[in-house]
């Protein structure tokens, strides 16, 4: 099992730390990238909501699940 979101960009600087604001549009881009993975048809991913941040979870859980299909799996989620 794997869970991730996407990352956003702070402004002021290395040392700036996540608002409510960001992790509000953190959410909304983490969501609309689950929405299209799924909507690929290529895999099939969930949800889950961690701390009031909205996180993708990805199992690659099949007994016959290859390092190859690991590999596109990465693939399609990257694109």
């Amino acid at each position: 099992l794997v869970c991730f979101r996407l990352k956003v960009k702070l402004d002021g600087g290395p040392r700036a730390t996540p608002s409510l604001s960001s992790q509000g549009n953190g959410n909304k881009l983490t969501e609309k990238l689950l929405t299209s993975i799924n909507d690929s048809g290529q895999i099939h991913v969930t949800q889950a909501m961690v701390n009031e941040m909205f996180i993708i979870r990805f199992a690659l859980c099949a007994p016959n699940a290859s390092e190859y299909d690991m590999h596109l799996a990465f693939q399609i989620i990257q694109t």
